[in-house]
């Protein structure tokens, strides 16, 4: 966790989630944790690194991307 006096330093914040078959949760999570950043003003970026799914997770993760994250 970022300490206040240290907040000001901070030019990004990199978040990494580690998903696998993670269809049915993926979504939700990437969009709480990307509003919570935004509602304390963070900079950050989110990298979700799916590593061989048999599910849908990455379609899910394309679809938030392309209709969630302004160009």
């Amino acid at each position: 966790m970022v300490a206040d006096s240290k907040r000001s330093d901070l030019e990004l914040l990199s978040v990494v989630i580690p998903a696998r078959d993670e269809e049915g949760c993926i979504a939700s999570t990437v969009e709480h944790l990307h509003l919570e950043l935004r509602l304390h003003d963070l900079r950050h970026e989110i990298v979700v690194v799916d590593d061989g799914s048999g599910d849908r997770t990455w379609s899910i993760l394309e679809h938030w991307y392309c209709n969630y994250v302004p160009s």
